[in-house]
């Protein structure tokens, strides 16, 4: 079902460089997720929220920063930047603009964003979104 989704937005955005973004609050731990930096560019909007707020789609951007967390069983698809994600106790890895991913809810990570990052997104939560 997300992917679906992912894959009617990824043709309806257009101009990366031309969206709307509304600025977010840095993450602080809540949903087990920390954004760590300087002057850290977040922002983002949402392009759907199901009534029982299980499924999300949207849009995110994160400037050069630490995020830490555990994903909440997340589809991506990344239309820009550079991140290099290192799991415990696993080989790092970089995810780049054209690259699609799934993390299963639990899946814990550390993303060093090199290069601001521009990302759609679903997730699909069992129990409801806080947003």
């Amino acid at each position: 079902m997300s992917t679906q989704l992912l894959t009617h937005y990824v043709h309806s955005i257009g101009d990366v460089d031309a969206l709307e973004l509304e600025p977010w609050e840095l993450p602080t731990g809540e949903w087990g997720v920390t954004v760590t930096g300087e002057n850290v560019e977040y922002a983002g909007r949402f392009l759907y929220l199901s009534e029982d707020k299980l499924l999300a789609v949207g849009i995110e951007r994160l400037g050069p920063s630490l995020l830490t967390g555990v994903h909440a069983g997340e589809t991506l698809y990344f239309l820009r930047g550079s991140v290099l994600c290192k799991p415990p106790g696993g080989e790092p890895y970089r995810l780049k603009a054209g690259d699609f991913c799934y993390f299963p809810p639990g899946v814990e990570d550390v993303w060093e964003i090199e290069e601001t990052y521009v990302k759609l997104f679903a997730i699909h939560s069992e129990v409801p979104l806080p947003f």
